[in-house]
């Protein structure tokens, strides 16, 4: 997907996990489908509600909202190399959800002015984690 003159990427579709107890064990099963990295992480992240296309709102990161997209810069560190992201995450109607993603990408990319990000350097993290 291209955001801008600058930025272009791959979407990816995605089943979240959500763990509420950090310290819960890792199931087995899970544990002997691939390779586990140490990660440290720092992010910030942005909330914006998508209300119509090219219509966005920034609201808190908490805020329940029905259809939006989560901008996220994050810091890595991984065995002792430093490393950034810049992710997108669109929610709500399956039908609207490129429509988000595409509204806040290209907002954000607007007042850009670093290098060229190319799809060819874009990936999900459990990809980009195993070149690690």
């Amino acid at each position: 997907m291209q955001f801008g003159s600058r930025w272009e990427g791959k979407a990816e579709k995605w089943l979240k996990w959500v763990c509420a107890d950090t310290m819960a064990p890792i199931p087995a099963d899970i544990l002997a489908t691939g390779k586990w990295v140490a990660v440290k992480k720092k992010r910030a992240q942005r909330l914006y509600q998508v209300s119509a296309p090219g219509s966005l709102i920034s609201v808190p990161v908490e805020a329940p909202i029905p259809q939006g997209c989560t901008v996220e810069l994050t810091q890595l560190n991984i065995n002792g190399s430093a490393w950034w992201t810049l992710g997108f995450e669109a929610f709500g109607s399956e039908s609207c959800l490129t429509e988000s993603l595409e509204t806040v990408a290209s907002w954000t990319s607007k007042n850009y002015q670093a290098q060229k990000l190319k799809a060819e350097d874009s990936s999900a993290y459990p990809i980009w984690l195993a070149s690690k």
